[in-house]
């Protein structure tokens, strides 16, 4: 089965576009950690995630690598570089072992130029992002630590199937993901987990939740602890 006719930047395309793009693909897979370029750089590449999960990452005044979005399969990376000829706007590392197709700058940007359905399907993808990017900036703006912890657990649950009483996420994400992605401490994280296991939401153990009460997890119903 060819992995690059199950993504979105293919969806519609006909045999002979997939099959050019394949020419031009060599698919890769990669350990825990491998980076997939560096903020900053000039883009040589473009990756198209195929399997596992990627991180996309900026360093902060601190010294601390901030985590801007969380990349699932079917991803295309590096592409704004490409599309405009400017440097990569952030970092991006596997976050366990992944497989990914690799594909040259400038070939990737005559591919694209020569297909116009495949030109839709990206910005469609850029528009998701973009989408997804401005929602998370919005909690970040508006919404307490809690708060943004609860949403991120709705979310990762959703992803999972698993937003039911009785559902489960294993593994789950470490309280130092969270913290990462909401935009806060570790601390801070413990403390909203372990108020919604007083609150009856969830049970927590090590990189395992099972839902409780799904219903009250989504309205954030308050109760006495």
């Amino acid at each position: 089965m060819d992995p690059l006719k199950t993504v979105p930047l293919t969806v519609g395309l006909g045999p002979s576009c997939t099959d050019a793009l394949n020419s031009i693909a060599r698919i890769e897979a990669l350990p825990d950690g491998a980076c997939l370029g560096e903020r900053g750089t000039a883009p040589r590449e473009v990756f198209v995630l195929l399997e596992g999960n990627c991180v996309g990452i900026v360093p902060s005044r601190g010294g601390k690598d901030l985590l801007v979005d969380r990349i699932r399969p079917g991803r295309v990376m590096g592409e704004l570089a490409v599309l405009d000829g400017g440097t990569r706007v952030r970092s991006v590392r596997s976050v366990g072992p992944v497989k990914v197709a690799r594909i040259g700058a400038e070939a990737f940007r005559a591919w694209i130029v020569a297909n116009p359905r495949a030109m839709r399907n990206l910005l469609a993808e850029l528009a998701s992002n973009a989408r997804e990017m401005t929602d998370r900036l919005y909690e970040i703006a508006v919404h307490d630590v809690e708060t943004r912890v609860r949403l991120f657990l709705i979310r990762a649950l959703i992803e999972a199937g698993a937003l039911m009483p009785g559902g489960v996420l294993d593994p789950a994400p470490s309280h130092g993901e969270i913290a990462d992605h909401v935009v806060t401490n570790r601390e801070a994280v413990s403390r909203a987990m372990s108020r919604f296991n007083r609150m009856g939401y969830i049970d927590s153990g090590r990189r395992r939740i099972v839902v409780r009460d799904a219903a009250a997890l989504e309205a954030g119903v308050q109760r006495d602890d």
